[in-house]
């Protein structure tokens, strides 16, 4: 027997507020400084991935999608 596949979600058109800004995406990395972020603050959009909203909670956007993050921090 088959199984049936998942769906795919509809994809969505991208928000057009940002385009033509550059961006940067800031995730936690040991190579990560506090100069690097302050280097772009106020040159592109800043998104920030996971706990870094606490250090930088000047980011423009707070990206998450790890299950276990989201149960720890609700």
């Amino acid at each position: 027997m088959r199984r049936k596949r998942k769906q795919q979600p509809k994809s969505r058109p991208i928000d057009p507020r940002w385009h033509g800004e550059p961006v940067c995406i800031i995730a936690s990395g040991p190579s990560l400084t506090p100069d690097d972020v302050e280097y772009v603050r106020g040159k592109c959009r800043v998104i920030v991935v996971n706990d870094n909203y606490q250090i930088w909670p000047w980011a423009d956007l707070h990206y998450a999608c790890d299950l276990k993050w989201h149960k720890w921090h609700s």
